[in-house]
């Protein structure tokens, strides 16, 4: 489990003070879901916010408006990621968190608008995320600050780039798996079984603190296991019934 900083003067801000109740709402849902990852730069479908919250999707996506109006948050429709604007500034402090940020960028993310941005609000970190130079000729570290100049274009995942992202899964999005890997465990064993797969791979890693270098391999080990043992179990009493 994650834990986010939020701080009491929090409800003191003077962006906040002017947010309806369901924008206040929304709002702290962004910094404090299960699935929040402290760089603020998150997967995040607009059905899971109105699940999650219990507001309707018309009042999800009118405060999302209002907070994107307010420069709270920037939330991409087409790659369904949110961006918390401020949300590093109070929780990424150490270098070890910054690594994590560059990690969770690499592998994590689609959108490159909301990277460029979340780079250009928090320069001071030295993120480092190689784009392209403007001739596309070299390749330079973004974290650098270039006055009055415009910020290089991060180009856009390739099809393949995308497909190896892996989100997560499960009540606190602890099993990885990419949506390829998502939609061959609900093909094998229809969605109900394929969610208590993952739920229980989940529990195990989080009570033994177990890790595993594929998720989705260790559901088909689990599986493969479970099926060898009662084959055995169904021989060994056939045999004990013979005799």
């Amino acid at each position: 489990m994650s834990y986010r900083t939020v701080q009491g003067k929090f409800w003191k801000d003077k962006k906040v003070r002017k947010l309806s109740s369901n924008e206040k709402l929304i709002f702290a849902y962004f910094i404090t879901a299960p699935t929040a990852h402290y760089s603020g730069l998150y997967y995040v479908p607009k059905s899971v916010i109105h699940g999650e919250t219990g507001l309707s999707e018309k009042v999800v996506d009118k405060a999302l408006e209002k907070l994107e109006k307010f420069g709270i948050v920037k939330y991409d429709n087409d790659t369904e990621e949110v961006l918390v604007l401020n949300m590093a500034k109070h929780q990424v402090k150490s270098p070890q968190q910054i690594k994590g940020v560059e990690t969770h960028f690499r592998n994590d993310v689609e959108s490159s608008e909301l990277i460029q941005l979340f780079i250009m609000k928090n320069n001071t970190l030295g993120i480092v995320y190689d784009i392209p130079n403007r001739e596309g000729i070299d390749r330079v570290p973004i974290g650098y600050t270039i006055e009055d100049e415009t910020p290089p274009i991060i180009p856009p995942k390739t099809d393949e780039e995308i497909a190896k992202i892996k989100r997560g899964y499960g009540d606190e999005g602890v099993c990885k798996l990419t949506n390829n890997e998502y939609k061959k465990l609900v093909e094998k064993f229809g969605e109900a079984d394929a969610k208590a797969r993952i739920q229980n791979l989940e529990n195990y890693v989080l009570s033994k603190g177990k890790r595993y270098k594929s998720h989705y391999s260790t559901i088909l080990m689990w599986y493969d296991k479970d099926e060898k043992n009662k084959l055995k179990a169904d021989k060994d009493y056939k045999t004990t019934t013979l005799f």
